[in-house]
């Protein structure tokens, strides 16, 4: 993995330190700089390059946000991730719908806040683990009511989740190949019985050949381990 570049916006300095020491001892991080609010990550991001920034949400003068849309606007291909002690859906939609790619509660475990870095850096998103059936929940019920709404990851994890069944996952076995909790995923299977019109697995996995799904070349190779794996157990 490349080294990369962060910046840690968070106006507790204590917490801010610890975060900024933390990271310092990850080998894939080159540089951590930090900032007490959006106007010094701004600064920050017009004086240097850096790849993703870990967002405090209740800042000012410039909160999260705002600092957000305003990153996505001037320096598009910086990735942001929020780190906040917000745990209500809104702030999570809040916050995706400005651009990020990732949504952290600050009681994460470092090992998942490195996770997290590395799946956002690569292209992915992540949401903390306690947050994911709300927000998919919210999704869902929005989907009904707006036939046009589905996020970016929500989509993506709906094809990922069709793959994975038709490949003969259990429920269990892909919240642990996709980082989620199994709870989530049966909410996920729940949808896509409903959205595909199947009464059980065996119709998922007929809407998922009728689509090319099982098949789809980049799944096959980013769920490679596990297929390895599960070939091998028969």
């Amino acid at each position: 993995m490349q080294k990369i570049k962060i910046i840690v916006a968070d106006d507790h300095p204590v917490f801010r330190s610890g975060m900024v020491l933390t990271l310092k001892k990850l080998k894939f991080i080159s540089k951590v700089a930090e900032a007490s609010n959006g106007i010094e990550v701004l600064s920050l991001l017009k004086k240097g390059s850096f790849d993703l920034i870990l967002m405090d949400i209740n800042m000012k003068p410039m909160d999260g946000i705002e600092t957000t849309q305003m990153i996505k606007s001037n320096f598009s291909q910086v990735k942001v991730i929020a780190l906040t002690m917000r745990d209500d859906i809104r702030s999570v939609i809040e916050m995706f719908e400005c651009g990020s790619s990732g949504y952290l509660l600050k009681s994460e475990e470092p090992e998942k806040i490195e996770f997290a870095i590395k799946q956002v850096v690569n292209g992915e998103k992540y949401i903390s683990q306690s947050l994911q059936a709300p927000f998919l929940e919210y999704t869902v019920k929005q989907n009904s009511a707006q036939p046009n709404f589905k996020t970016s990851y929500h989509q993506k994890k709906l094809r990922e989740i069709i793959y994975l069944i038709s490949n003969e996952f259990t429920s269990a076995e892909i919240a642990d190949i996709i980082a989620l909790a199994t709870r989530t995923v049966e909410v996920y299977r729940a949808e896509i019985l409903s959205y595909t019109n199947s009464h059980n697995t065996v119709g998922i996995v007929k809407y998922a050949i009728a689509n090319n799904i099982d098949q789809d070349p980049s799944l096959g190779l980013k769920f490679k381990a596990a297929l390895k794996k599960k070939a091998s157990e028969f």
